[in-house]
Parts: structure tokens; sequence; C-alpha cells
């Protein structure tokens, strides 16, 4: 299937822009390149298939706001589309991936939020982040399909690095986004 990245509609990148269950008339973001502040929106291994964090890009409106929309395999073409005003929203294997690629980075990034983030290594200092707030699931051993998954992943839980951590424990689950985003410190940003 290959990465996807989806732009503000005055923004063009040579990349697919769709794909498994994100059909052709939801990647779009109605946002434009010109808006003050840059969100990007990275999924995990198999978001563009369950959409769990897609669906949160789909619904965000804030013209404040130009926003993109990658799956974990289109990280290494975020650093080449940074702006001046960015926020990162990444989830599972994105959140890893966003990690690794942001530790060669050297523009500023005012927000990184990463939701309960899996690797099989260990996070390493990012200096290009001024704040960086990490919520992960506190204990992923339920039959839930997505902890499964997480597990298989390895959680990475408490982040060292990050500026704040927040643990939430049950009901939620891996895919439990609409919570995580509650329990950040811009909630008000995806209510």
């Amino acid at each position: 299937m290959g990465p996807i990245l989806i732009t503000p509609f005055d923004f063009d990148y040579n990349l697919n822009k769709y794909g498994c269950n994100i059909k052709k008339e939801d990647a779009r973001s109605d946002n434009s390149i010109k808006s003050p502040n840059t969100i990007f929106f990275v999924g995990g291994l198999a978001d563009s298939c369950t959409r769990a964090l897609f669906n949160h890009f789909a619904k965000f409106n804030n013209n404040d706001f130009s926003k993109f929309y990658a799956t974990f395999d289109a990280v290494p073409h975020i650093p080449n589309i940074l702006q001046e005003n960015n926020y990162i929203v990444a989830h599972s294997w994105g959140a890893s991936s966003i990690i690794k690629t942001l530790a060669n980075v050297n523009k500023n990034i005012k927000y990184l939020l990463t939701l309960d983030s899996v690797a099989y290594t260990k996070p390493n200092p990012i200096t290009c982040v001024s704040y960086w707030e990490n919520i992960y699931i506190k204990n992923h051993f339920s039959f839930d399909p997505a902890n499964i998954v997480a597990l298989v992943g390895h959680p990475q839980g408490y982040i060292k690095f990050a500026n704040n951590n927040i643990a939430l424990g049950r009901p939620n689950t891996h895919t439990s986004i609409r919570n995580m985003l509650k329990a950040s410190k811009y909630s008000y940003l995806f209510s």
C-alpha cells in the first residue's frame, strides 16, 4: 500500500493520499497552509485500516492550524514539510517513528503529544521539542485486541525525556484515543 500523507488543500506533496480504509473522499484537509500553526497527526502501524487516529484528524477543524495526516511509514517525509509553529500528535508505532525522526531535526516543535507509543527500542532525548507530553495506557494485560497488538509492539509506557507523563487505567485501551486527547494539555483543541 505504501505511506500516506494528507496535506492542506493548497500544499501538494507527492505521496499517496488514501489507502486501506482511508477513502479518496476522506483524504483531504480543508485547512490552508497559510494558517499560523501546523498540526501533524501521525498514525500507528494499522491506522490507515483501523482509523484510530485518522478519525480525529478528519474531525479536527481549527482555522489556526494547517493540518496534515501521515501514516507511520510517511514520517521520514515530515522534516521536509515542517513549518514554523509545529504541533505533532502521534499514536503507537507512529509515535515511536516520530520520536526517532525528531532526534535529527533542528526545526522547532512547539508541542509533541505521544499516545501509547510502542517500540522495540528506548527513546532518546529530543532537543527540538519545546514541550513533550506522553500519555500511555498503564496496563495492557487484557483480552482487548488493541491491547494485544500493543503488547506485541512493546509499549513504551513512561518516557523519562517527556516533560509530562500521564498514565490512563482501565477501561482505557491502546485505541482509547479520545480519552488520551482529553487528558492532554491541549485537550481543548480536540473537543
